[in-house]
């Protein structure tokens, strides 16, 4: 039997298109874990791991995750704040739909989880850049051109 870390992280990686490894190498797994556990619970976040399909990581388990995401309104909204953890390292408020249906949770409001979920946020690496403001340049590195991407 898989462990809730290992659950998360085959969840993640079909959310975010991302492998596990790049998600692992982010240091991010466990916080993100605990994140979700403080703002939802564990019982739910329990329930949305134990919704997902084996860990084959086939187009079985793609589709049926993307079945969640458009036809459960509970599990589907936080499905998609989920990926949005990863790729921006904050936690995105629930609707006002989500949240009249299903509750008020106190501790569901945006904020940025942290300066390392930030800077290891998956947009940065699909950019193929950096957080602002995380790297330094160095003098007078703005006067010269940009490289060019090879991708």
């Amino acid at each position: 039997m898989q462990s809730r870390t290992e659950r998360f992280l085959d969840l993640s990686a079909i959310l975010t298109g991302a492998s596990r490894l790049k998600l692992v190498g982010t240091g991010m797994v466990d916080v993100y874990l605990r994140t979700l556990d403080d703002i939802l619970s564990p019982g739910l976040v329990d329930a949305i791991l134990h919704s997902q399909p084996g860990s084959s990581g086939g187009l079985a388990e793609e589709a049926a995750i993307a079945k969640l995401l458009s036809d459960d309104p509970k599990l589907g909204e936080i499905l998609g704040r989920i990926t949005l953890l990863w790729y921006t390292g904050s936690w995105t408020v629930l609707s006002d739909g989500w949240r009249a249906a299903n509750g008020v949770l106190p501790k569901d409001a945006t904020h940025v989880i942290s300066v390392g979920a930030y800077e290891s946020g998956l947009q940065w690496t699909i950019g193929e850049s950096h957080a602002p403001g995380s790297l330094a340049q160095g003098f007078g590195s703005w006067a010269s051109e940009p490289e060019r991407s090879s991708v």
